[in-house]
Order: structure tokens, then sequence, then C-alpha cells
């Protein structure tokens, strides 16, 4: 996926974003969330992410 491509972000190269869009917040909140371990199989990671990010949607 090109950065063209990716939604709003300030992860996204092309634009400029100065504050934090909601898909922002919930990648952050992925990444430093700490239910989730370096080195985690997908099938583990799968359902903490999953809940996550559905909580994230509503």
């Amino acid at each position: 996926m090109t950065a063209r491509g990716a939604r709003p972000s300030i992860f996204n190269d092309d634009e400029e974003f100065a504050l934090l869009t909601t898909h922002d917040e919930m990648l952050l909140e992925a990444l430093y969330n700490p239910a989730l371990n370096p080195g985690m199989g997908l099938e583990e990671a799968r359902p903490i992410l999953r809940r996550l990010f559905e909580k994230g949607e509503s």
C-alpha cells in the first residue's frame, strides 16, 4: 500500500496532520497495550487486537 492509499494519519508521509486521528489513536493503543508482547504469534495476538479495534469502532 502506498502512503496515498493510507487513511488520513500522522503516519502518512504524504499528508500533514497536526492532530491524531481516531485511526492513529487506535494504532497507538494497540502498540502500547500491555496485553500484547513482542514475539507473540498471530493466533495469540489476533483476539486481543480484534477486541481493541472493535471497541474503537463503536
